[in-house]
């Protein structure tokens, strides 16, 4: 590759002019009503993932995996995309703690997914909007996907159709990686978060959600508030899909958890409850009933289940392979249990992890879900369930969350095909291509920056802006910012840490632009490091051709 492959223009610019200052304004001033909008956006929002080879529906209530049709579910999750091979039926997310009520102590939880009656317990929106479902806030609580939006500006393609991207970049160090979302829909915008709208991956995808509306429960809402429901808590969950080869058999989902209570909730634990049914979508109405699930126990650090079929219920010859469910991120709690502040982010040898694991077939669902905090709080790490229409629990815990306190929980899904060709035989060699996409995503999760390098040093006057268009195909613009005249390294990596460039030059202080051809790069992932002064900043960014 030449050196000429970045091209640096270095220049102080003013980032926005006025017009710009105030684009936004137009997309997110009063809107039409919910049922005057060209794309109707429904109070409950099902959507389908389109980036990757990960076919997935998400929902703005809180349960994934499982899409909607008239009111009638269906399974959600197909691989690879294009194929009727469903893995999935339906998943969400639950929570259980122990909270003082009058003078007593309850053990109280909440389900965004009931395998055995497709139930959700929690419903879209955000606690500081109130208790119920506002159904005058579509545009506002629906399930966001980026592509929908300008990777720069935030602002939506189709202005008739909903309003600013939610979650912006607050700052460049490991915990501002992520993005803040952004309450007041009219501060959206490059003016109040000049670093611009957070967006990682091929697609985003991003909703809100709480507990707060008990006439979505499955018990009397008398019995409820008399037992201390609800517990008040918001979620905000955001999704991950790739289209580079090296990612694109893998999905983010990570949960940021909120105590929005006045209450100390003790004992706390977090999980998923996941209906997977590998079968041929629409054939035999059986197809469910051969599955296996098992914990990968050759490598516990993994906090790995894995799920395969038979192929006696007209699975064979398919393409069906292994799909692995895991923790990728789990809270970091002191040694009196409290939730640890110490630190923006945790290492997995800091963390939790997983430590319940039930596998239960369907008869056994009321017996496991009636008695939650019990169940997802015995620690209990099943091995395997051989041939059932089956669940799985995954938890993590225990934790105390004080008023106010936010933790976050992240699962990775995988799929792979058999390492040895044929059909799945549930042998450790054959799983070999699943583990090897497991651990490649725990890498990037932790080591390429998705989340950011935590040994970095923050500098608040060196700061990474963007990189833009991100995926790009033929060239990317970069920002960033130096508080003085100085020497300023560029270095281009791939994923496996080998530089492909690099190059210096002499930047002036403020904001700097430069163009990045990137015409002659294979599609894959990338890392851009910038180094000033002994620092170092970096962006991950995609290539697409």
């Amino acid at each position: 590759m030449n050196r000429g492959l970045i091209t640096v223009f270095i220049s102080i610019i003013i980032v926005f002019s006025w017009t710009q200052l105030n684009a936004s304004a137009k997309y997110n001033k009063p809107r039409k009503s919910g049922d005057d909008l060209q794309r109707i956006i429904q109070m409950i929002d099902y959507r389908e993932t389109t980036r990757g080879n990960i076919d997935m529906y998400f929902s703005n209530i809180g349960k994934t995996a499982q899409r909607d049709s008239s009111g009638t579910s269906m399974p959600g999750c197909f691989w690879p995309r294009g194929s009727q091979n469903s893995y999935i039926f339906g998943q969400g997310i639950c929570f259980a703690a122990k909270k003082v009520y009058n003078g007593d102590t309850s053990k109280l939880f909440h389900l965004a997914y009931n395998p055995n009656t497709s139930k959700c317990w929690t419903i879209a929106g955000r606690i500081e909007d109130g208790a119920n479902m506002l159904f005058t806030k579509r545009e506002k609580y629906q399930v966001y996907f980026s592509d929908d939006f300008d990777k720069v500006t935030g602002e939506p393609l189709d202005p008739n159709s909903t309003i600013s991207w939610p979650l912006w970049k607050k700052d460049n160090s490991a915990s501002g990686y992520f993005g803040v979302f952004v309450f007041d829909e009219n501060t959206r915008d490059n003016t109040n978060y000049p670093l611009g709208p957070d967006i990682i991956s091929s697609q985003d995808i991003h909703c809100v959600f709480k507990d707060t509306d008990l006439s979505y429960y499955e018990h009397s809402q008398d019995s409820l508030t008399k037992a201390g429901y609800p517990l008040n808590i918001q979620y905000e969950m955001t999704a991950y899909f790739f289209d580079d080869d090296a990612y694109k058999d893998m999905a983010i989902l990570r949960y940021k958890i909120i105590n929005m209570s006045q209450d100390t909730l003790h004992d706390s634990w977090f999980g998923m409850v996941s209906d997977n049914d590998v079968k041929v979508a629409g054939a035999d109405s059986t197809g469910q009933t051969n599955d296996v699930a098992m914990r990968y126990i050759n490598d516990p650090s993994l906090n790995l289940s894995v799920t395969y079929t038979y192929t006696d219920k007209g699975e064979e010859g398919k393409g069906f392979g292994y799909f692995g469910l895991s923790m990728l991120e789990t809270p970091a709690v002191d040694n009196n249990g409290y939730l640890r502040k110490d630190k923006p982010s945790f290492t997995p040898g800091e963390q939790l992890n997983m430590k319940t694991f039930l596998l239960f077939p369907i008869g056994r669902d009321t017996s496991i879900l009636n008695n939650l905090y019990d169940n997802i709080s015995s620690e209990k790490l099943d091995i395997n369930l051989d041939e059932g229409d089956l669940r799985l629990l995954l938890g993590t815990g225990p934790f105390n969350m004080l008023p106010s306190d936010t933790t976050v929980v992240a699962f990775m899904l995988n799929f792979a095909s058999p390492a040895n060709g044929g059909e799945a035989d549930g042998s450790v060699a054959d799983m070999k291509n699943l583990i090897d996409k497991v651990r490649a995503g725990r890498d990037f999760y932790y080591n390429q920056h998705l989340i950011n390098n935590v040994n970095e040093t923050v500098n608040g006057n060196f700061s990474f802006i963007k990189i833009y268009p991100n995926p790009s195909s033929d060239f990317a613009n970069v920002s960033f910012n130096i508080p003085s005249e100085g020497h300023v390294s560029f270095q281009l990596l791939n994923t496996i840490g080998q530089t492909v460039e690099s190059l210096e030059k002499v930047c002036n202080p403020g904001v700097n632009n430069f163009y990045l051809n990137l015409a002659d790069l294979t599609p894959g992932v990338y890392i851009l490091k910038l180094g000033y002064m002994g620092l170092n900043k970096t962006q991950i960014f995609t290539v697409l051709k």
